[in-house]
């Protein structure tokens, strides 16, 4: 509407725009004053109205980071995470998070996956639905730390989901590495 044209923000680059978002969250702001934000999406349907929807078999999460200029009124895309070093491209369909680390990283959530890099779960000999959080290094876009949560096929499950999780530092005064 014309009333919000004043708080459109003009993008700088190429930003890429999310489809389904999870978790926003703004983060220390950059050394040249702009807001960082950092957020999990689902990338669900990657469609705008009145244009085909993308096929299923091409969607990928991703987590992104923008930097917006409130100043300017500008955003630019900073990185896009959306190919796992360990286990490849990801679709989350529902459920996801990401959070900004004290030490520099960010803890992804891939919340409920049904298959990694084009091939499903049961193709892989796992349940239906398996969990992928993963810790990775946003200057370099590579995973320090990967955990699957999953079942085997034999187990006839419908396999594990997970909506949020924390890193914890310590438990009763130990250190958790």
């Amino acid at each position: 509407p014309p009333y919000l044209e004043h708080a459109l923000l003009t993008p700088i680059g190429d930003v890429q725009w999310p489809w389904h978002s999870h978790a926003p969250m703004f983060t220390d702001d950059l050394p040249d004053g702009r807001r960082q934000l950092v957020l999990f999406d689902n990338a669900v349907y990657q469609a705008a109205p009145f244009t085909a929807v993308t096929p299923v078999e091409n969607y990928v999460s991703r987590i992104v980071a923008y930097a917006i200029d409130e100043n300017a009124m500008t955003v630019e895309q900073l990185w896009s995470y959306d190919n796992s070093t360990v286990a490849g491209p990801m679709w989350s369909a529902i459920m996801g998070d990401a959070d900004w680390l004290e030490n520099g990283n960010v803890l992804a959530v891939f919340g409920l996956v049904s298959e990694l890099g084009g091939v499903s779960n049961k193709d892989l000999g796992l349940d239906e639905q398996t969990t992928h959080i993963v810790e990775f290094d946003p200057a370099t876009l590579t995973d320090v730390w990967h955990l699957v949560v999953s079942a085997p096929l034999e187990m006839d499950g419908e396999g594990w989901s997970c909506y949020r999780s924390q890193r914890i530092t310590s438990i009763a005064g130990r250190v958790v590495d």
